[in-house]
C-alpha cells in the first residue's frame, strides 16, 4: 500500500529553491502531487506571546496577594 504524498512549497522559501523542490518530488513514490504557492514561507502571522504571559503573571500575583 502506497501513501499519497502532497508536497507544498512557497515561492519565497528561505531554505528551498525550485531545483531542490523538484528533487524532493522525484524522490517520493506515487501517488504524489506538488503545489507551489506564490507566498513567503510563513504566510500566517503568529499570535503575540507576551500578551498571554503578562495576563497570566498578573492573575497569579493577584491570587497571591488575596491570600492571608
Amino acid at each position: 500500500m502506497n501513501t499519497a504524498m502532497f508536497l507544498q512549497y512557497a515561492t519565497d522559501e528561505p531554505f528551498l529553491n525550485g531545483e531542490l523542490a523538484k528533487q524532493y518530488f522525484e524522490m517520493v513514490s506515487e501517488p504524489k502531487k506538488v503545489k507551489i504557492y506564490d507566498a513567503p514561507h510563513a504566510s500566517a502571522p503568529k499570535p503575540p506571546v507576551t500578551a498571554s504571559l503578562s495576563s497570566r503573571s498578573n492573575s497569579r500575583s493577584n491570587r497571591r496577594t488575596a491570600r492571608p
